[in-house]
């Protein structure tokens, strides 16, 4: 790969954190761009929403300030269990904990931070593929 151009390093800087997590028992990882079948079992699927740009400063060279939401999808079969929403409420609040606020998250020199602490969503019916999903949302930020 040549070097990354910014968007590539807030990317990897982003995906090294959600590679390092370690639940027990380990979720597959649905990367962005991966069009493959989902397993039978739980799993999380990645997505980045990037918001545009921003121009704070007036120089040519000087940084922006750039936004998004890092959005980890749980992905849970549909259950009979009294308890599933119970348990599918914790293994998606340990995916929230990992990301800690003002943690740095960094890929050579850009520096990515957890500016509030993320955010565990309302649990939906995917009907079309037999799941239940639930949302957790990291913004983060960086002049870059």
């Amino acid at each position: 790969m040549a070097t990354p151009n910014v968007n590539t390093k807030i990317w990897l800087a982003l995906r090294a954190r959600v590679a390092s997590l370690a639940l027990t028992p380990a979720l597959p990882v649905i990367w962005p761009g991966q069009n493959k079948d989902l397993p039978s079992v739980r799993c999380i699927e990645v997505v980045n929403m990037v918001n545009r740009p921003d121009r704070r400063f007036i120089g040519s060279n000087d940084p922006h300030d750039r936004m998004g939401i890092l959005q980890i999808g749980l992905l849970s079969l549909f259950a009979d269990s009294e308890h599933a929403e119970t348990t599918t409420r914790e293994i998606a609040g340990d995916i929230a904990d990992h990301f800690v606020v003002d943690m740095p998250l960094r890929y050579q020199d850009v520096d990515v931070r957890v500016y509030e602490a993320p955010e565990v969503g309302t649990s939906l019916k995917d009907e079309a593929r037999s799941r239940i999903v639930t949302p957790v949302s990291i913004r983060w930020r960086t002049f870059a």
